[in-house]
């Protein structure tokens, strides 16, 4: 976000999310072993911005440049495809416990 030119007072407006998992079972099945799991990420007030301010320094261009982004969308759907890959890492150290390990493991030497 920062990298690519972003103002950083917008970080705290954009940080808003919601985030929404689906299920949905195989051909008629009841046994969530056998079923799909769809997430999903609504980032209801994402600023950004391609051109304009700090965004046309040359260290900002390159960087959008490495990632191929040309327009503000693009842009988003990577903020929104990082944000949701760190959410799904998120939520799977929960449910392996691996959260509270690597936690208590840093707190407790």
């Amino acid at each position: 976000y920062l990298a690519s030119g972003q103002d950083p007072a917008c970080v705290a407006e954009s940080q808003a999310a919601v985030t929404h998992f689906d299920i949905h079972l195989k051909d008629g099945s009841t046994d969530l072993n056998d079923c799909d799991l769809y997430a999903s990420m609504t980032l209801n007030s994402l600023m950004l911005a391609t051109v304009g301010g700090g965004t046309q320094l040359p260290a900002f261009k390159a960087a959008r440049s490495m990632m191929g982004v040309k327009s503000a969308n693009e842009l988003a759907e990577i903020c929104a495809g990082v944000a949701l890959g760190g959410e799904m890492s998120f939520y799977a150290a929960m449910e392996s416990a691996e959260f509270t390990k690597a936690h208590w493991n840093m707190t407790h030497k």
